[in-house]
């Protein structure tokens, strides 16, 4: 039986791979091995990154759009409208997730050097699609 490098948090259990009787995976480890075992073979680009963030992004844009609708009143005693600065946070949400979209594509040749993809296809033996 093999087992993954040691991390001092982890339980023995945890350490296993592919042993009979481990629990299934959850929906969402599950869904991290298959798109990693994806990039795997095929580098993740930003044009299909992206589309993954735009959901995120239109809620973001509604609580704060909310946010301008609900300080209307209060926001007229301040020197900087409260609207420019909930639009200044949300930009700065959407160039910090673009930010790190594009360190995830660059940085990727040397995350998938490290990941074993014998590990991956272990864990997803026998996982329901």
């Amino acid at each position: 039986m093999e087992t993954m490098p040691t991390n001092p948090y982890a339980s023995p259990e945890d350490m296993q791979i592919g042993q009979a009787g481990n629990p299934s995976l959850t929906r969402r480890e599950l869904r991290v091995l298959q798109i990693y075992r994806k990039w795997l073979q095929r580098r993740p680009t930003m044009v299909e990154l992206l589309p993954r963030f735009i959901l995120y992004w239109f809620v973001y844009g509604c609580a704060f759009a909310a946010g301008v609708y609900l300080l209307r009143d209060v926001a007229e005693n301040f020197d900087i409208p409260v609207s420019l600065l909930l639009l200044g946070i949300f930009l700065g949400v959407v160039l910090r997730d673009i930010r790190w979209l594009r360190g995830t594509v660059h940085s990727w040749p040397i995350i998938a050097r490290v990941i074993d993809q014998n590990a991956i296809n272990r864990l997803l033996e026998g996982q329901p699609k």
